[in-house]
């Protein structure tokens, strides 16, 4: 049988060495407009001007904060439960259901496979960084 764990410690180095090498003000901005070029034919893309924010500033001028019920109201409520191109492109093949601790009201929060592919990754990145600070667990 074939020990994993060498091979997620280098990992583990590999991904920690990747990390400490970005600019995070600088990798967050290039973040921000990948996703702004990505949403941009959306309904809220086309409703905010992603196609002409290119900075922080403007992104910010551009898109208040909102509630979930404001998103509800405005973009998701119409095509429940078949969300095409309304926040995020294509079709939205998940959601997340909240216990509705807050207000007591039940919410479905849509999951694209983008955002799990991202939470994925994270999860892995919180179990190399917890190999590299206990490595003997």
């Amino acid at each position: 049988m074939l020990a994993a764990t060498p091979m997620v410690w280098l990992r583990a180095q590999w991904r920690a060495f990747q990390l400490g090498a970005q600019r995070p003000a600088a990798t967050q901005e290039a973040q921000l407009r990948s996703l702004l070029r990505q949403a941009a034919s959306t309904r809220f893309g086309r409703d905010h001007g992603f196609d002409a924010i290119a900075t922080v500033a403007e992104f910010q001028d551009r898109v208040p904060l909102r509630r979930f019920e404001d998103f509800w109201d405005d973009y998701w409520q119409h095509d429940f439960p078949r969300l095409q191109d309304c926040t995020w492109p294509g079709v939205i093949p998940y959601f997340a259901k909240t216990s509705g601790a807050t207000t007591g009201i039940t919410k479905f929060i849509p999951c694209s496979r983008e955002i799990l592919d991202a939470s994925q990754r994270a999860s892995w990145d919180v179990l190399y960084f917890h190999l590299l600070n206990h490595p003997a667990s």
